[in-house]
């Protein structure tokens, strides 16, 4: 069973949304090239400097991918583990939607 729960949103929520995101378009370009360029390379230099090599992983995201037609039909879903799953909207940043998962017990803090 869904269960919709009213979406929660508003002028004043979109508006700290925005000024929380708000990043100049020169930082927003070097961070999408050094996103691209770490995928290519399947490593990258972490702030603390040690090089993190992924590669291994990025490749088996690569081999996994799946592409399907328009007009192809999807494989059936399995059954759902769960007998309700609610569904919110909420114009929150992921940090926030973290911390309130964590604050309620739904996530490890691990």
């Amino acid at each position: 069973m869904l269960e919709l729960i009213p979406c929660l949103d508003s002028p004043q929520m979109a508006a700290d949304r925005k000024r929380e995101l708000w990043m100049d378009r020169g930082v927003a370009a070097q961070l999408g090239c050094s996103a691209v360029r770490a995928i290519e390379e399947g490593a990258y230099v972490s702030a603390s400097g040690r090089r993190v090599d992924w590669s291994e992983l990025v490749e088996i995201a690569r081999r996994s991918r799946v592409s399907i037609s328009p007009d192809a039909p999807l494989p059936a879903a399995p059954a759902p583990r769960f007998e309700k799953t609610r569904v919110q909207v909420r114009n929150v940043t992921r940090v926030a939607h973290y911390r309130h998962n964590i604050y309620w017990g739904h996530v490890s803090q691990d």
